[in-house]
């Protein structure tokens, strides 16, 4: 009920007042209900569109889990429900590629790639799996670009760096290669693996410098990686390669005394080497023999022995080792240059002779022996044979030490 005021004043409002106030009260009403449509089903799609983000994120993160987990076919069956429910996650691409990378589905892995290119033109991973396909593909230039791509969008991720190196190599691209680690070294101060591969790089390559230069790198990868004895080895080895006997002994010695390289023959050979060099024949003659215990065809393991032996003095070990080698591999010059060596040591010339020959059919211009043998038929009183024999090796070789020593002698 109104009171009787309020029904007076709304009584005295001129009706078509009152009509223009009821047409603007329900063109507002209007107005204001279709402003709010479109509002409510924005809001309502953007909400349901972030919960199936939400979703997606979710299973992606399973999907991820399953993949790292190697269970490739589950993996593989959650990230294609996770495509089902939205294509616009560039993330999901990239893992789907992933998976499909690993199980030998290259047409598929890229076409995921690129989506998620589409999506995420500034995603570094993308360009580096791009790379790892083209690059099992051949294509040697489309993957060095990739690769070139992912590193220069993440310079700070080494991975992008060492695969970029890695393709110039495999493009016999050394030197460019070379000059990309160096140039990185500095910024990657603690990083061991590019030390150790720029230090494989520059062993390769063999300019002046490069042997110390990778001396001092594998140096510093073993510095910064400590128990790493992949680059411990890689150093004894290039120590043992540029004659710091000393040196590389130590490091040598210390790797056989790990299990893991206990048995190694290649390394014993090497320190065995390495002690004849410094003087220690008995030291040296022990480890060939652990060799040949180990691999009683090891022809490295009886010459080993051999000289050793011949060091020390005692020509009948020597001649048996060197038998036994000849028996193993009867085509070896070194065995027979050992043979007659040792046979000139017990002054036995016919029998050196006969080696000697053998020497020079297995290598016509070697010098040495050419000027030996001449040594050998003089001391047989072959005189004409030996001033032929001495002049081949003069035409062959006139620097050879043993030429200049053993012409010296016939004088």
């Amino acid at each position: 009920m109104l009171d009787n005021k309020t029904a007076q004043n709304r009584n005295e409002i001129p009706m078509n007042t009152r009509n223009t106030i009821l047409s603007l009260a329900v063109t507002v009403t209007i107005v204001a209900v279709a402003g709010c449509g479109p509002s409510r089903v924005t809001n309502k799609a953007q909400a349901q569109a972030n919960w199936t983000d939400a979703r997606a994120s979710v299973s992606e993160g399973l999907a991820r889990d399953q993949f790292r987990g190697g269970s490739i076919q589950q993996a593989r069956q959650t990230i294609d429900q996770v495509l089902a429910m939205t294509d616009t996650r560039a993330s999901s691409h990239l893992l789907s590629s992933q998976i499909a990378i690993e199980q030998g589905k290259l047409e598929s892995a890229e076409k995921s790639l690129k989506r998620a290119q589409e999506l995420d033109p500034k995603d570094s991973e993308i360009d580096y799996f791009m790379g790892i396909i083209n690059q099992r593909w051949q294509r040697g230039e489309q993957a060095l670009a990739n690769y070139q791509a992912a590193s220069t969008k993440k310079p700070a991720d080494l991975a992008y760096t060492m695969a970029h190196a890695e393709m110039l190599v495999e493009l016999n691209r050394l030197q460019e290669a070379i000059k990309l680690l160096e140039n990185r070294v500095v910024y990657f101060e603690s990083s061991s693996a590019l030390r150790d591969t720029l230090a494989q790089l520059l062993e390769r390559r063999g300019a002046p410098g490069d042997q110390a230069r990778a001396i001092d790198l594998f140096r510093q990868a073993v510095v910064l990686e400590g128990k790493d004895n992949t680059a411990r080895e890689r150093w004894g080895i290039a120590l043992y390669r540029a004659g710091q006997y000393p040196q590389s002994k130590s490091v040598l010695s210390r790797l056989l005394v790990d299990a893991e390289y206990a048995k190694r023959v290649d390394l014993m050979l090497a320190v065995a080497n390495c002690e004849l060099q410094l003087g220690l024949p008995s030291d040296a003659r022990t480890r060939f023999e652990q060799v040949i215990a180990l691999d009683a065809r090891q022809v490295a393991g009886h010459v080993g022995v051999a000289k050793s032996s011949m060091l020390l003095e005692d020509f009948a070990r020597a001649k048996i080792a060197l038998s036994r080698a000849a028996a193993i591999k009867s085509d070896s010059v070194e065995v027979a240059m050992l043979q007659s060596t040792l046979s000139i040591k017990q002054q036995n010339w016919a029998q050196a002779d006969g080696h000697l020959a053998k020497v020079l059919l297995l290598d016509p211009s070697n010098s040495t022996a050419m000027a030996l043998s001449a040594l050998t038929k003089s001391k047989l009183g072959q005189t004409e044979q030996s001033r032929q024999a001495m002049a081949s090796a003069i035409k062959v070789n006139p620097n050879d030490e043993w030429v200049k020593q053993v012409k010296s002698m016939l004088q």
